[in-house]
């Protein structure tokens, strides 16, 4: 699975999804950076038929209201360490993708995903 990680979001996450074999960026690698549009986030991701990982409601509305983008994990834990984080992801890392796999949104929080 591709995987596009928002800027609010660690590096380090896009690090560990790449050592599990999958094709990962970082905002900070796109060429506007932190500062790159959520709505060149949106175009890129789908392109490359890429999950969007995030904490910014924003993606969830976009979503809900226009079906973009393809594919959203939304970051639901509040403030978490970033080790804590990474954790989490890999932990779920194969529900989330078999949940994706066609498209849609799923919430991680600290208890577990929530396919919506």
């Amino acid at each position: 699975m591709n995987w596009l990680v928002d800027t609010q979001l660690p590096y380090q996450l896009a690090t560990a999804l790449k050592q599990r074999g999958h094709r990962a960026v970082h905002a900070s690698e796109l060429p506007q950076g932190h500062l790159t549009p959520d709505e060149a986030i949106i175009a890129m991701a789908d392109q490359d038929s890429a999950v969007v990982v995030t904490k910014d409601a924003d993606f969830i509305a976009a979503y809900e209201v226009k079906g973009v983008p393809e594919r959203l994990l939304y970051v639901a834990t509040g403030n978490i360490r970033n080790a804590e984080l990474i954790l989490l992801v890999m932990n779920y890392l194969d529900l989330v993708n078999d949940a994706l796999k066609d498209g849609g949104l799923v919430e991680l929080d600290r208890n577990g995903i929530t396919v919506r």
